[in-house]
């Protein structure tokens, strides 16, 4: 990106507050200094991380690093890490550097992790310390007890600077914001809008849920009207009206037409100018649609899952496609796309979202955080013989035992078993196509032999 993170970004926890989470300033864009009109709605980002964040208690946040508790940290975690996923894969050529930015932050996370296990070790042994009246033992819990809120303290920091991360990332992707065009710059009421709308939409998904139990008649009927509601709010989010010719009269009456050429010039012209190296001019195509409406509903689910599960995802998307195109009112020149007043185009444009929005599932699932190759097993887990991980992992033995490989017939301890995982690891990696060249391939087999017995099967 062509500006850093921007340091006026800034989270904290408010537990006296009905929102516990909260995020202050925008920082920089991909316009510069400048915001413009977001496609889809900055706030509708934020409310991803409201939604998995908020309300998370003192109580809860101080025992983030206690066994008993890991269950909810776990979950609130990967949830985490599922929603940055998402945002991530919007700009390929930087998730790593996103990533590797979070990575840093994990490796703090993970000293304060393994030293819960230092804290839980003293704890037992001021308990089992017969010499330790009543009064030194407390005094002596006290201190582990504080420590341990220390740690808490620094998970919830850590959550908030992985937040100002992602959000700055989005604010810089190219096609994020625009410039605004005057006739087709948003609302000034934008700011309520979307809190309106964002609340509404979790309002829809609390009524559905407790009618997909029922399976009633009445209750289907109820389920399609709240989907629609549930659309209206999620058009409120997204701000990429077409550009068409625009009619004024002149000081004499006469009236003149700024076509659409005049337009795009200038906005292009104010984008060359003000706008910082990665800013990117409006285009007026049909790609640009239906990348920005894909984006707007891959956003959309990332924000709220719960939609897939309380309502019909296509039913969801063509509808959202239909109103969006159909302008405010129902009418494409207020807002819409008039290029696109046929049923059939309307149609076509439904599919090629709908195809790209499996695109986008596909890359957040193969280029998930988690999935990331220098992400650590264990860099963000609260226990340190379980692994947050959603891939399955071969399970490390306890320290001092030994493991039998009953394929071979022979005895391993820990650390020669770790490193026949590191080489399995690294055949990977070599073996990917393009990685090596043959013939320093050919050398690590001839080098390496054990690799690559009998037929080419790994140990």
């Amino acid at each position: 990106m062509s500006k850093p993170a921007s340091k006026s970004i800034s989270v904290n926890f408010s537990p006296e507050k009905k929102y516990q989470f909260g995020i202050d300033g925008r920082g920089t864009s991909v316009l510069g200094k400048l915001q413009g009109d977001h496609v889809t709605a900055y706030g509708l980002v934020e409310e991803g991380f409201y939604r998995i964040l908020s309300n998370l208690s003192d109580e809860e946040v101080d025992g983030l690093f206690k066994l008993d508790n890991r269950e909810s940290l776990r979950e609130r975690r990967g949830k985490v890490y599922d929603y940055i996923s998402s945002i991530a894969i919007l700009d390929k050529k930087n998730a790593v550097s996103l990533y590797t930015q979070i990575d840093e932050i994990l490796k703090e996370y993970n000293e304060k992790r393994h030293s819960k296990t230092e804290l839980r070790q003293d704890t037992r042994e001021a308990q089992e310390n017969d010499t330790l009246n009543k009064k030194s033992l407390a005094q002596i819990l006290r201190g582990i007890e504080l420590q341990y809120r220390e740690n808490g303290e620094f998970v919830r920091e850590s959550l908030l600077k992985i937040v100002g991360l992602v959000m700055t990332f989005y604010n810089h992707i190219p096609n994020t914001s625009y410039f605004s065009i005057p006739e087709f710059e948003a609302s000034s009421s934008e700011g309520s809008t979307v809190r309106t709308s964002t609340e509404a939409i979790a309002s829809k998904i609390r009524s559905a849920q407790n009618l997909v139990k029922d399976g009633s008649i009445a209750s289907n009927n109820r389920l399609t009207r709240l989907s629609d509601e549930a659309v209206d709010s999620i058009v409120n989010l997204i701000h990429l009206p077409e550009i068409i010719p625009v009619e004024y009269e002149d000081k004499k009456g006469k009236k003149i037409t700024k076509s659409v050429d005049d337009f795009l010039e200038e906005h292009k012209n104010k984008t060359v100018i003000d706008g910082a190296k990665t800013a990117k001019a409006r285009e007026n195509t049909e790609q640009e649609l239906v990348t920005a409406l894909a984006k707007h509903m891959h956003i959309t689910f990332a924000v709220y899952p719960e939609l897939k599960e309380v309502f019909d995802k296509n039913y969801l998307t063509k509808s959202f496609v239909e109103k969006f195109i159909g302008g405010r009112n129902g009418n494409p020149n207020d807002m819409g796309w008039p290029t696109f007043r046929r049923q059939s185009e309307r149609d076509r444009i439904y599919e090629l979202v709908k195809d790209k929005l499996k695109d986008f599932k596909k890359m957040t699932k193969e280029k998930h955080y988690t999935s990331y190759e220098e992400y650590d097993d264990l860099v963000s887990s609260d226990d340190e013989e379980e692994s947050t991980k959603p891939r399955p992992r071969i399970a490390k033995p306890k320290a001092k035992t030994l493991m039998k490989v009953k394929q071979e017939g022979i005895v391993i301890d820990e650390d020669t078993l770790r490193e026949l995982e590191e080489l399995r690891k690294f055949k990977q990696l070599v073996e990917k196509e393009g990685a090596i060249s043959h013939s320093l391939k050919q050398k690590l087999k001839k080098e390496c032999p054990s690799l690559y017995q009998g037929d080419g099967k790994t140990l």
